[in-house]
């Protein structure tokens, strides 16, 4: 005889007005947000090494940025995950506001798939999947394994929370008080409206409320609650994980305003274009005899009740998702009205600040998104060479101050950058990841140092100008093939670093060398006529500052040569023991 226990069937000991009874329901609920929290962190950890990649290949057709979200919200199971990636990708300058509007109709398609996991009749078998999980966790050894385990236990966890939920809460499904709550949710859905979407300001995820909403429906469907009562909850949920969005763009540049802006229009008319709907369909979704049938003395449901909410759920993403995505253009445009942006080339841009959500959210691309400002970083200062070069010839003012001006946002962005990292979770990050932060920790230093050696520069010619010294042609003519060689350096070492070209780093290192003994046959051969009279040289402060201008340069050149070697060896960039301390200590001295 086979023996299989129903666990939907198993009593409970307390009653409702007991403390322990709320304990356990709360304990049941904060497993299941435990679970929903962990499934999605662990998909993001494992699939977010790839992301940019894919992110990198979107075209500028809308079609490919909405399948885009879709997909990427069905794996990592956020679509406030996802919306907050697009408002930092575009933060960033990585993706336009057109291509993260697509994307974010996806992402509420995407986001139905909970709904339909969540309906799995699997209350028989979480128990095995959670126990493999656990062993997994315990024995495994490497990460790839280790995330498998914690995908078993957190698909465990979903459902053994719902489970307990559902025992609990179906003890007072049938009582006058809980009957009378959800009857004022049938008689004011706007009310039920406003429930979810406060509820998920609260706990920042629209699954999880869902998936709360499928469990109490699931234990009063028919009885005290029908799907026209139960739905404007659902909507009220796609209202507030905008929440999500509204925060990540918050001190954002205009363009990732304008992406949260679009999130807000879209779910914000979309529920309220189905809160319309339900009311003309307001009999066929009260009548629980549309949805089954009267079998003896126990009503069969034709389709299960939280089925029907992940197929309403569904239903309701995938219409307004259609009707949007065909007014994607007009509605895009009216918000480049309402959020318009004016350029200014003729000065630095300000310098945005970092997306610290999509660091906590998406640690790997949070570091690409690291090295893409530090190369920002490093185009600064190529900027500050080529003006350099520009004042060597004019002496302009405007010069100097626009000299000092990129230091000054160079000094910044390196701190940024510093604060930045110094909040990355270690223990998210897989060894690829570690490298990567510590290569861009020891490459800005070296950029920073870069603009201190040009900010030195800038104050030894204008000192020149303001003293009313000259240097001779000779002189002149060296500073600026070096400030050449300089910015030449500087080109390379910025396509070393952006594209990883061992070869070219290589070849910079090498380089470096030649040309720093050539410098040092100038330099002496200059000393030597000048002893010997056999030239023009430059009035006192020139030769003063002579041999520290070309020591300025040398440094600039061996700065280079530091971030050419992360690439320009046969190793990579290896995680020391002085790396470790410092990775540590990052968040004290920040």
């Amino acid at each position: 005889m086979k023996n299989v226990v129903n666990l939907k069937h198993l009593k409970i000991m307390f009653h409702w007005t007991d403390v322990a009874f709320w304990t356990m329901t709360l304990g049941g609920l904060g497993l299941f947000l435990f679970g929903i929290s962990s499934i999605s962190n662990t998909l993001k950890s494992m699939t977010s090494g790839k992301l940019s990649n894919v992110i990198n290949k979107l075209s500028s057709k809308p079609i490919i940025g909405l399948l885009a979200g879709t997909a990427f919200t069905a794996i990592i199971q956020s679509s406030g995950g996802t919306s907050a990636l697009a408002i930092g990708l575009v933060r960033s300058g990585v993706m336009s506001f057109e291509q993260a509007a697509a994307i974010i109709i996806g992402a509420n398609i995407g986001t139905t798939v909970t709904a339909f996991i969540v309906s799995i009749p699997f209350m028989e078998y979480f128990p095995l999947v959670l126990f493999l999980g656990s062993v997994i966790l315990l024995f495994a050894t490497k990460q790839k394994y280790k995330n498998i385990g914690q995908l078993c236990f957190s698909f465990g966890a979903i459902f053994l929370g719902l489970w307990i939920v559902e025992i609990y809460l179906k003890t007072i499904a049938q009582e006058e008080w809980f009957i009378a709550l959800f009857k004022t949710l049938g008689d004011n859905p706007w009310l039920g409206l406003l429930i979810g979407a406060i509820a998920t300001m609260c706990v920042q995820s629209s699954s999880a409320v869902i998936g709360v909403v499928q469990g109490l429906y699931l234990v009063s469907a028919g009885t005290s609650i029908s799907l026209f009562g139960i739905l404007p909850i659902i909507f009220g949920a796609n209202i507030g994980t905008t929440s999500t969005a509204i925060f990540a763009s918050i001190g954002g540049s205009k363009e990732s305003k304008k992406v949260a802006l679009f999130h807000l229009i879209y779910n914000v008319m979309g529920s309220l274009l189905f809160m319309g709907v339900i009311y003309g369909f307001k009999d066929f979704l009260s009548d629980r005899n549309y949805w089954g049938h009267m079998q003896g003395d126990e009503f069969i449901w034709n389709v299960s009740p939280m089925m029907q909410i992940a197929l309403s759920h569904l239903v309701f993403n995938l219409v307004t998702g259609i009707l949007f995505f065909a007014l994607l253009k007009p509605v895009t445009n009216l918000i480049n009205l309402i959020i318009p942006i004016k350029e200014n080339k003729k000065k630095l841009e300000p310098i945005e600040p970092l997306d610290y959500g999509l660091m906590k959210t998406f640690p790997s691309e949070g570091l690409a998104l690291a090295k893409k400002r530090t190369i920002s970083m490093f185009e600064y200062t190529k900027m500050m060479f080529e003006t350099l070069g520009e004042y060597l010839n004019t002496f302009k003012d405007e010069d100097e101050e626009f000299i000092r001006n990129i230091e000054s946002s160079v000094d910044l962005i390196d701190r940024q950058l510093g604060e930045y990292l110094s909040t990355c979770d270690k223990a998210n990050l897989n060894e690829k990841d570690i490298s990567l932060l510590l290569s861009i920790l020891k490459a800005s230093k070296d950029i920073e140092r870069i603009g201190d050696y040009g900010e030195n520069l800038i104050t030894f010619y204008s000192s020149i100008k303001e003293k009313k010294e000259k240097m001779s042609e000779e002189e002149k003519s060296f500073f600026l093939s070096i400030n050449s060689k300089a910015i030449e350096f500087i080109t390379k070492t910025i396509e070393v670093y952006q594209k990883e070209d061992k070869k070219l780093g290589i070849t910079i290192i090498q380089d470096r060398r030649d040309l720093l003994n050539q410098m040092d046959e100038i330099v002496n051969t200059h000393f030597e006529k000048e002893t010997n009279g056999d030239i023009n040289i430059g009035t006192g402060y020139v030769e003063l500052v002579y041999v520290d201008i070309v020591n300025s340069y040398e440094r600039v050149l061996s700065h280079c040569s530091n971030i050419a070697k992360i690439y320009g060896t046969d190793k990579t960039y290896a995680v020391s023991k002085e790396d470790e301390i410092r990775f540590a200590s990052m968040a004290d001295r920040y």
